[in-house]
């Protein structure tokens, strides 16, 4: 017992210490479903992860991988891990296949040196699954951040009607530089003049609302802009313009640089007379912008959209259940996809469906899927997906997983519980698109809220990433000083400061993460998982510089399992009942069965049946005789046979005369031989191995002596050769035989 119970300690703790991950193979790879921003950041590790034994490019040898897939939502895609955390993984290899897990090639590998970060990129076609492996060339184990981009060509404005760029979704754009851009020779009817250096940018209504768009100049030049309905064709139809100018007119604000556009209201931006009022745009029907820089500057510009309307064609739809214990699980997919034409959903087990409304889908094994959808319409494509996780209860293993015993004894069962799911990473988010203030300190603040997490407390490793997207023409205008307030994060009544400040001199798009001190900190202060956070970022240059929007941001919250009981069942003639290791002592055949919950509500069931072994049987299967019968010294014995049965492994047999000899096989019993020795013998065949009383069966062997003949004739007569024939005389007793001749 005492061995059995140190090996059951072992067992526990290394169910609770060294667990593989979940994702350690390609089939079982991390599902991320981006956000609309096409951008996500999340922590992770290799520890306890296993080789699958194929080289990419780790070329010290195979290393220890983990999986992470994603849907790509634009054709740029990038993966960069980072390593990270108290022990950093080191010697980073990022490998990108878009071909299928076990299709044996790679499309994209690179690695790195040290504890560099390492990036992989693909162009890939928007809707295409990528799966991702994370590894040490050098088989090291450690901990890292993960960052996916996955992010559309940039985009340049036309420069007449008829060249417009199409723009798909209300995301803020930028455009820095106008050179190379001329005067497409326009007038629109309320310039007073051709335009001077236009561009031009067209969108299709995918949803009827208000239309609103923000223009914040780069530089003090002044612009005008138009808008045109163009669904027959360029011009078509003017339906808003704006010409003011900061040099004449009664309603000028001689502030070059000012911005201009749409708005609903215009209090806080510097001449409220570049601003028209929103008008209404239609679904199906197709606008474009016509801005003109009046200045004649290459400077350019921003611009943000905002209103009611839906612009172009955008993928939506929603899956529930998202999580899950249940197998099968039945999924219900509700698409409100607005603009499109075609469909594509991809189910992530391999099935695939081009319905509008595919109703539900079925899943019949664990694991983590990504439904995606692809639609396509007015130009644009748009894609969404979802991951929906059907979790794997706890795992169960019980040694012995059965047994055979006798009645009335015991045996010890020792259980193993370990969690087939260990976390769930939950990933909230909110799309913005809303411009900074330019230089202004308060900054642009934006809230999300966190629901639906299981453990309900902050603890270690619960916040995995804060992340920010933004889109700016010089991102150091962010922090600028530096201040160590422009971007900040609040959560559970504490703030927290975003380093290092100010942010890197660059422009575009980019994404930032809050360091790990940061979410440690979150961490270690504790509080509600479920609750709100709010993100700050500002524009506090003081003077000049650039514009842009936050575009979006996310918190992933990692939500741990734990196994929250067990029990046997029954427990009748069981010891210890409420332990994993009972002792049990059936009185007939009884089958016990281990339940684990978890915190997510998974249960696991492990059945475990104990028989009660038959007695031990003798059965003679030679002739009946043979247990009891006379021959010779010398002479063999006829062959006795035993079946073995009732549990007995063997048997054994005393007794015999020495010469004969018992012999097991494959549940029969012989005896066979020659005696040497006469005299009488009796023998006893005892049954070993199953339970007691082990069977017995006896029997008798007589073996007489030799006889050496003597013989003797007498005859009253003489014998005549044709005369009766003599009897021949021996020991008494005896009957004799043979022939007598005589010459």
């Amino acid at each position: 017992m005492k061995k059995i119970y140190l090996i059951f300690l072992l067992l526990v703790s290394f169910g609770t210490w060294a667990q593989t991950p979940s994702n350690d193979v390609c089939s079982n790879a991390l599902a991320v479903a981006l956000p609309a921003s096409g951008s996500i950041c999340f922590n992770s590790s290799n520890t306890n992860a296993t080789s699958d034994g194929i080289i990419t490019c780790d070329t010290a040898g195979p290393g220890n991988e983990v999986w992470f897939t994603f849907i790509a939502t634009n054709a740029n895609n990038s993966v960069t891990v980072t390593p990270n955390g108290a022990s950093p993984l080191s010697n980073v290899v990022v490998t990108l296949i878009a071909s299928g897990c076990g299709s044996g090639t790679y499309d994209m590998c690179n690695s790195g040196t040290g504890t560099n970060a390492v990036t992989s990129t693909l162009g890939l076609v928007p809707g295409t699954q990528v799966w991702v492996s994370v590894e040490s060339n050098g088989a090291s184990t450690g901990d890292f951040q993960v960052c996916i981009n996955s992010t559309p060509p940039a985009a340049s404005p036309g420069n007449t009607c008829s060249a417009a760029s199409n723009v798909c979704d209300k995301s803020s754009m930028s455009y820095p530089d106008l050179s190379g851009f001329s005067a497409s020779g326009v007038q629109p009817a309320c310039f007073a003049a051709p335009v001077r250096k236009d561009v031009w940018v067209k969108f299709t209504v995918g949803v009827t609302g208000t239309l609103e768009f923000l223009g914040t100049p780069i530089a003090a030049d002044e612009y005008d802009w138009a808008l045109y309905d163009v669904t027959s064709g360029c011009l078509g139809t003017l339906v808003s313009c704006n010409y003011n100018y900061a040099s004449a007119g009664p309603f000028s604000c001689g502030i070059p640089g000012s911005t201009f556009g749409m708005l609903a209201t215009t209090t806080g931006e510097p001449c409220p007379a570049e601003f028209n009022a929103p008008i209404t745009v239609t679904a199906g029907r197709t606008y474009a912008l016509l801005i003109d820089n009046y200045s004649q500057t290459n400077n350019g510009f921003t611009l943000d959209w905002g209103g009611t309307f839906q612009m172009g064609t955008t993928a939506n739809f929603t899956a529930t259940p998202a999580s899950s214990c249940s197998v099968p699980l039945v999924v219900t997919i509700t698409n409100s996809s607005v603009g499109a034409s075609s469909y594509l959903w991809n189910f992530g087990d391999g099935t695939t469906s081009t319905s509008p409304n595919p109703g539900t889908h079925t899943y019949t094994s664990t694991g983590d899927y990504l439904i995606s959808l692809v639609v396509t319409g007015n130009g644009c494509t748009s894609v969404m997906s979802k991951r929906i996780n059907l979790n794997a209860g706890p795992v169960i293993v019980v040694n012995p997983s059965s047994a055979t015993i006798c009645a009335g004894d015991s045996v010890n069962l020792n259980g193993v519980l370990s969690l087939g799911t260990p976390y769930n990473d939950r990933l909230f988010s909110n799309n913005v698109n809303t411009a900074i203030p330019n230089n202004n300190a308060t900054g642009l603040t934006n809230a999300l809220t966190s629901t639906g997490m299981v453990n309900t407390t902050l603890t270690t490793g619960s916040v995995q990433s804060i992340c920010f997207t933004i889109n700016h023409t010089d991102h150091s205008d962010i922090g600028r000083g530096p201040v160590p307030t422009a971007v900040q994060i609040t959560v559970n009544g504490n703030t927290y400061n975003f380093t290092p400040l100010p942010l890197p001199v660059v422009s575009g798009t980019a994404t930032y993460c809050f360091p790990q001190t940061v979410l440690d900190a979150i961490n270690a202060a504790g509080g509600n998982a479920n609750t709100t956070w709010t993100l700050k970022v500002a524009d506090n240059r003081g003077g000049g510089g650039g514009t842009g929007s936050l575009v979006s941001w996310a918190v992933t919250l990692r939500d741990f399992n734990s196994i929250t009981g067990y029990s046997w069942s029954p427990t009748t003639n069981m010891v210890n009942s409420t332990t994993l290791s009972p002792t049990v002592s059936p009185t007939t055949n009884t089958t016990y069965t281990l339940t684990a919950t978890d915190l997510f509500g998974c249960s696991t069931t492990y059945n475990v049946p104990i028989t009660i072994g038959s007695l031990p049987t003798l059965t003679l299967t030679s002739l009946a005789g043979t247990t009891n019968q006379v021959v010779c010294v010398n002479n063999p014995i006829s062959t006795i046979t035993y079946a073995v049965g009732g549990g007995a492994t063997g048997a054994s047999v005393s007794g015999l005369p020495t010469g004969v000899t018992g012999s097991y096989s494959a549940g029969v019993f012989t005896i066979s031989g020659t005696p040497t020795v006469a005299g009488t013998f009796n023998y006893t065949v005892t049954t070993s191995g199953g339970c007691t009383p082990a069977a017995t069966a006896t029997g008798t062997i007589t073996v007489n002596s030799s006889v050496v003949p003597t013989t003797g004739f007498s005859y009253p007569t003489p014998v005549c050769s044709n005369g009766s024939n003599p009897t021949p005389t021996g020991v008494a007793g005896f009957t004799t035989g043979g022939t007598y001749s005589s010459t």
